[in-house]
């Protein structure tokens, strides 16, 4: 199946495409702030009538584990199982962030913060190399679980998940230029 890359590119093979990483709501104030023209968020409640979001997919929320620790040789885990586990957690404007932080608020816990960041690639890194546990998109972490660097869980009774969205400026053409997320 071809990515929403190679698609848009074929059907627009004269616009150069810049793909740039950061968190929901900074990439929402990158489209506010005209810095880019298309992106790809998650869903947020945004209170702006100059930009418009089109439901894109719903990807799962996982947990991820290192390969070693103790959880992987459970069947099921138990949010109480994760519950004092070190995490590490997507930064501040994360739509991944919220929703983990609101799973902890619903039971009431105080998530055990070990490291925050913005790049999944390095939080792959720290959880491959046991540094904590931490939660994101499935198919972000699809490669590393074939390649068995990676463990994921569901918790038992609970499923998240993330509501993405395509934002663009409502009064701009779209796709009008060179930039998309």
């Amino acid at each position: 199946m071809p990515s929403i890359i190679s698609v848009f590119h074929r059907a627009y093979p004269n616009i150069r495409i810049i793909l740039e990483e950061g968190s929901s709501m900074a990439m929402i104030n990158s489209l506010r702030d005209f810095k880019n023209e298309v992106i790809v968020v998650a869903r947020m409640d945004v209170n702006d009538s100059r930009l418009q979001f089109i439901p894109f997919s719903k990807e799962e929320i996982v947990v991820i584990l290192s390969v070693t620790h103790p959880l992987t040789r459970k069947k099921e885990i138990d949010f109480q199982d994760i519950a004092k586990e070190p995490i590490i957690l997507k930064g501040t404007g994360s739509g991944t962030r919220q929703k983990v932080m609101d799973l902890y608020a619903k039971h009431e816990i105080v998530p055990n913060v070990f490291m925050e960041s913005n790049n999944t690639e390095f939080i792959i890194d720290l959880v491959e190399r046991g540094e904590g546990i931490s939660f994101l998109v499935k198919p972000s972490v699809e490669h590393k679980i074939k390649e068995k660097k990676i463990a994921i869980h569901r918790l038992k009774g609970i499923r998240l998940f993330l509501d993405v969205s395509l934002g663009f400026r409502k009064h701009s053409p779209f796709p009008c230029s060179h930039r998309l997320l």
